[in-house]
């Protein structure tokens, strides 16, 4: 079953017990509202102050908050085989926050996050292994006057934004487990330092790049034959402006063609590290996608083995995990509304996050079991919990109940009507929250009653 909130948040480290004490305690009323405003769900305008006043205590940080869950979530991992999924994602607020600065879109205010997130290869969430966020403040290449570094001088920097995909591998290396990185992360400084450090990897390469003899990724794969053939759901996809390499794409079943060979990349110029890199690459590629859709076609740059089917067929399967990480952050953004939170400063913004992190894990496992493994006996739910739903939506849960079956009955707890189809990350954190209330109130009732029988 699944333990309380309690355990992600209890030990943090601030140099004063009370504030530790007084964490745990804010973040259990925190998940009862997840998506709510901060007033609505400490209406007791003391309880209000109280937050306020931790959220700005100096003594406080997001290292310190997120502590005991990064604890709890190593430990976790130690229970299988484990993917380590790395993105960067951006939170944009609608007004001037203190020490923030711009983002990805135009004339907006707020900070970047970097994350670690732990999975399973059946998609079972552990937990956030790393975060590291940050500003930009400097102007941006298309601001009048601006005056950028050069490429060489940037690469000079140990500290430059683009090593974050680097810190935090490193920062996960106590776990034992493979990093999944999308194009954002094929940079040859990266690649690099991963095989140095004897890490293992999946990442997608950004663009066909040039390979020992002049000959491109394309060109050496497309002579190798298919060894695996494979039918995969690939969801819809919308437009992004910002983002113009991922067009929009309708939901289909795509047929997969996977080859597979070894190559050795050549160091860019001006470059840092060896000269060549030689490295496991997988090409993916549908040869007959639909009119008018732009056919799959994933370079997987690799340290694992590829001498079987079976091993490429695992390297394909664990890319296509990633996906689990953006859903990791619409549960931050959506289920959690963090976007929203009234904040004035960057310092109290990111303490709030870190209460929020763990948070979102449990709504992510909630949505994603249900829609993978929907008849499988859910773990997700503590026993007074199970008892509280069963009681307030009038059926028989149990921990034999399924994961789709857990799932629909927080929906009907939340107000969603079966025929608007599946419920969605707000009418979940809906669920959720009151659900944590009333089991509250249930724990504290039945305490009342142990002691009045003794």
């Amino acid at each position: 079953m699944a333990e309380s909130i309690r355990v992600e948040f209890e030990g943090a480290k601030f140099g004063d017990r009370r504030l530790a004490v007084r964490l745990v305690d804010l973040v259990e009323r925190l998940e009862w509202s997840p998506a709510l405003a901060f007033p609505k769900i400490f209406e007791d305008p003391s309880q209000l102050e109280a937050l306020y006043r931790f959220l700005n205590n100096d003594k406080v940080s997001l290292r310190g908050v997120l502590g005991p869950h990064r604890q709890a979530t190593v430990k976790r991992c130690r229970s299988g085989d484990v993917l380590i999924l790395h993105d960067t994602t951006n939170f944009v607020f609608s007004t001037d926050r203190k020490n923030m600065g711009r983002t990805r879109t135009k004339g907006s205010n707020g900070f970047f996050m970097h994350t670690s997130l732990a999975v399973t290869p059946e998609r079972d969430v552990h937990g956030v292994l790393a975060v590291e966020t940050w500003t930009r403040q400097e102007p941006s290449k298309t601001d009048a006057g601006g005056k950028r570094p050069s490429t060489r001088e940037v690469r000079k920097d140990p500290n430059r934004e683009s090593l974050r995909w680097l810190r935090g591998v490193e920062a996960s290396a106590d776990v034992s487990g493979i990093h999944v990185m999308d194009r954002e992360g094929d940079n040859y400084d990266l690649l690099a330092g991963m095989m140095a450090g004897q890490h293992r990897f999946i990442v997608r390469s950004c663009h066909d790049r040039t390979i020992a003899g002049e000959r491109s990724l394309h060109e050496v794969l497309a002579r190798k034959p298919v060894l695996l053939k494979r039918e995969v759901h690939l969801g819809a996809r919308a437009g992004r402006k910002i983002a113009s390499k991922l067009p929009p794409r309708s939901e289909r079943d795509a047929q997969l063609s996977v080859r597979a060979g070894e190559v050795t990349l050549m160091r860019p110029d001006p470059g840092t590290g060896p000269k060549t890199l030689p490295i496991n690459l997988v090409m993916v590629t549908e040869p007959r996608p639909p009119v008018e859709e732009e056919p799959v076609e994933w370079f997987l740059l690799t340290s694992e083995p590829i001498d079987t089917v079976e091993q490429i067929e695992a390297i394909v399967d664990g890319y296509r995990t990633r996906w689990v990480i953006e859903e990791y952050f619409k549960a931050l953004k959506s289920g959690c509304q963090v976007e929203r939170r009234q904040l004035e400063s960057y310092d109290a913004m990111l303490v709030a996050l870190g209460m929020f992190v763990p948070i979102a894990v449990r709504l992510l496992n909630v949505r994603t079991q249900a829609r993978l493994r929907p008849t499988e006996p859910s773990t997700l739910l503590t026993p007074t919990e199970l008892r509280v739903l069963s009681f307030k939506t009038k059926r028989t849960l149990s921990t034999s109940s399924t994961n789709l079956e857990i799932e629909d009955a927080l929906a009907r707890l939340g107000g969603h009507q079966k025929s608007n189809g599946r419920p969605g990350w707000s009418t979940l954190g809906h669920a959720l929250q009151k659900l944590m209330m009333l089991a509250e109130g249930w724990e504290a009732r039945e305490s009342a009653e142990r002691c009045d029988q003794s």
